[in-house]
């Protein structure tokens, strides 16, 4: 947050104190002290905004953005202060102008993205199976060839309507930009993405095309009228944003237009792997191997995961396992509603409720899936939900 608000001027709030060692803290725990931020949150305004302000509001974003994306470090990972960081170097960064800067009082360490830390994620010890092999394998013909597009950023990734603060009064200003803990510096082809203020429900229009009010906009009831105008009107500020960062961020533009092609979902998947697992991955790469898009796989690179081939019945049938799965789960949520414990919590009240819920669903889950002493045992010691 420092280094955005002080150094590239970015409306981050102003950090008054901060521990990052647990150890030293009479609680046991880490913490920040900052600035309660003026404004409000644009999620209790937007609304209310004609479309004139969401697009001033999205130019002043898009703007964070381009300097962001000019600005290149010469690593990967995370920024920390240098006495938080002892054995780091001195920051060395490119400016937007192209000058090249050192910062003693910062240094580049270990990332803080969510895809690396959430859930433990660094502390599990596991087989991390043919899958990983095969991503290595992969990896440097999924990326982008343009050095532009990989460059090392630092990018705020989670800019929805809760997290950009603005002026009540002139809702077009924004005056603080929250929730920075997970920031890393990390390839601009990953990192670049739209604000998701800007995301709707509805047909997504490709590229920069304009939206157009349906045919019979005219002979449409009111209230399909009212529904049309609304998506038209998301749709248009959308348009207008990305129309915005193709002329005036070609390197952003450039990344969304990477994001949108087969060998990038095999980067997103590989992120993924512990949310979607390594099923679905594999079955993903299967589909890319056959379609060969563009010709991107080299004859080399084919022979060395070329053996997948041979394994594709027991890669598709464990993905159709995997999906089977996920539909079973989500008929467990279906079932319980409210009691189902996300993240493993319950609300003390409900939770005898929860419990006896569980144990019912539990037998019954059992019931359909386990056909033999074995499989039952099984279930029994894999059912997550058991105390």
């Amino acid at each position: 947050m420092d280094f955005m608000r002080n150094t590239l001027g970015i409306p981050a709030p102003r950090v008054y104190a901060w521990c990052n060692n647990a150890q030293e803290t009479p609680v046991g725990a880490e913490y920040i002290i900052m600035e309660r931020v003026e404004g409000v949150p644009l999620d209790t305004v937007y609304g209310n905004m004609p479309v004139e302000d969401r697009f001033a509001v999205t130019k002043t974003i898009s703007n964070y953005q381009k300097t962001w994306a000019s600005t290149a470090f010469e690593t990967y990972g995370s920024l920390y202060h240098a006495h938080d960081f002892p054995n780091g170097k001195p920051l060395r960064f490119t400016d937007g102008n192209g000058a090249i800067r050192e910062d003693a009082s910062f240094s580049i360490g270990p990332t803080t993205g969510r895809d690396w830390n959430d859930d433990g994620r660094l502390s599990i010890s596991i087989d991390r199976g043919p899958s990983i092999n095969c991503y290595l394998d992969m990896v440097d013909l999924a990326t982008p060839t343009n050095d532009a597009l990989r460059k090392a950023c630092l990018w705020h990734g989670d800019l929805h309507s809760e997290n950009v603060f603005v002026n009540p009064l002139k809702t077009t200003e924004v005056t603080a930009i929250i929730d920075w803990q997970s920031t890393e510096i990390a390839p601009l082809f990953v990192q670049a993405c739209q604000p998701h203020f800007l995301d709707y429900e509805g047909p997504q229009l490709p590229g920069t095309e304009r939206p157009h009010l349906p045919m019979d906009y005219e002979q449409l009831p009111s209230a399909e009228q009212t529904r049309a105008k609304s998506l038209f009107y998301l749709q248009s500020l959308r348009a207008l944003y990305r129309t915005l960062i193709q002329k005036s961020a070609p390197e952003i533009w450039k990344s969304f237009e990477s994001q949108g092609t087969p060998t990038f979902d095999l980067l997103l998947f590989g992120r993924n792997l512990l949310v979607d697992g390594e099923a679905t991955y594999m079955a993903h790469l299967i589909e890319l191997l056959e379609s060969d898009p563009a010709g991107w796989i080299h004859s080399r690179r084919r022979r060395a995961i070329g053996s997948l081939s041979l394994e594709k019945e027991e890669i598709m049938a464990d993905a159709e396992g995997a999906l089977r799965g996920m539909d079973a789960m989500q008929g467990i949520r279906d079932r319980l509603g409210d009691l189902f414990p996300e993240r493993g919590v319950v609300k003390p009240e409900q939770y005898e409720l929860t419990k006896d819920a569980l144990r019912q669903v539990k037998q019954e889950v059992i019931a359909k899936f386990a056909h033999t002493d074995e499989e039952k045992a099984a279930w029994e010691e894999s059912w997550p939900f058991d105390d």
